[in-house]
């Protein structure tokens, strides 16, 4: 080649934006993606761990799906727990302790709304659109319930197969199996 002469371009592969990983902006778990690349399982584990580490116990819903509170104080359960203390001073404990209570569950709810933003961030572009686009999503939304965001996340991406229906299990594994087949504008190892 002479020093006039121009190189040819060489255009350069990258992968297609809607196969590229995102990185997730919570620390110790991927982002949720659904299709070929579904790692549901995967993230349920990581965002199950990373909320309990973050705020403990009330992370129980992903794996109950069921929100937590704590049990509201009775005058029985007063009564019983001091038996030796007056009625009126009794009275005046129930009182506090149903407050304290009241707060507390103003707490776990502000807990909760922190967690349902956790949620929304590990989802990637395709499935945070599918989840929205779910019945029962903008309640969840208003509400800031993870647990309904996870039961909408768990209805959409993941795969709900009842534990003792085996021909359901079967059946579902089949069609997906049949759905796996290569793009026309996918390469052997891309597919």
């Amino acid at each position: 080649m002479s020093s006039g002469a121009k190189k040819p371009f060489v255009r350069r592969w990258t992968e297609p934006a809607a196969q590229r990983s995102q990185k997730s902006p919570v620390e110790g778990v991927d982002m949720l993606q659904d299709g070929k690349t579904n790692n549901y399982v995967t993230v349920k584990q990581q965002l199950y761990d990373k909320l309990q580490a973050d705020y403990g116990d009330i992370a129980s819903f992903i794996e109950t799906e069921e929100r937590w509170y704590p049990e509201a104080p009775t005058m029985a359960g007063i009564a019983a727990r001091y038996p030796d203390i007056s009625v009126d001073n009794r009275d005046k404990l129930y009182v506090t302790k149903v407050l304290d209570h009241d707060r507390n569950i103003i707490k776990i709810d502000d807990t909760y709304s922190k967690m349902f933003g956790v949620i929304r961030q590990v989802l990637d572009a395709a499935t945070r659109d599918k989840v929205e686009r779910s019945p029962g999503y903008l309640q969840a939304k208003g509400d800031s319930d993870p647990c309904a965001l996870w039961k909408i996340i768990a209805r959409v991406v993941g795969m709900r197969v009842a534990a003792g229906d085996l021909s359901d299990a079967r059946q579902t594994v089949k069609l997906l199996y049949q759905a796996e087949r290569m793009g026309t504008s996918e390469t052997l190892l891309t597919f």
